[in-house]
């Protein structure tokens, strides 16, 4: 089942967060900032998200417990306004593969094509080959746009990816 989240949710959502960092980026980026993921930060930046944006954060279900979630958000880049992006998807790993990574996007373009847009980004780390194969199954296409990302210690090269949402 895919709902929106709830207040509740987010010790879950954070887990799912860092957990799935851990496993996909592992060997693409340094275990060190892996192992050094903050927990307790996670929970206060999407506690922020749910209490301080409009902007929503589904999450799915499956036997009563949040294994997965997407959030959606006008995009943040000058040269797509115009677009929707979806700025954070993640899924326990545990629960990979399933199918639930697909309702969540479908469920964000949904969302983003009620409410006007018509096309969906979202940026991928440049190294992550099984996320890209998903977002290319999905109708995602490289687009072009790189950026770097600074988190301190690490330097993340990324890519932007669009798709268009039906009319």
């Amino acid at each position: 089942m895919i709902r929106r989240a709830k207040a509740l949710d987010v010790p879950r959502i954070a887990e799912i967060h860092v957990a799935s960092w851990q496993v996909a980026y592992r060997g693409l980026v340094t275990d060190a900032f892996l192992d050094s993921l903050d927990l307790a930060k996670r929970e206060r930046v999407w506690r922020d998200i749910l209490t301080e944006t409009s902007n929503p954060v589904f999450v799915a279900e499956s036997a009563d417990s949040v294994v997965g979630f997407c959030n959606v958000a006008p995009c943040r880049d000058e040269d797509l306004s115009e677009a929707a992006e979806i700025t954070a998807i993640y899924l326990d790993p545990d629960h990979w593969r399933r199918g639930i990574g697909g309702r969540l996007c479908s469920r964000a373009f949904e969302f983003a094509a009620n409410q006007g847009f018509s096309v969906i980004s979202l940026w991928v780390l440049m190294e992550n080959e099984r996320a890209r194969r998903f977002y290319e199954s999905l109708g995602f296409r490289d687009q072009g746009g790189r950026k770097q990302e600074d988190r301190g210690d690490l330097v993340m090269n990324e890519m932007r990816y669009l798709r268009e949402l039906p009319v």
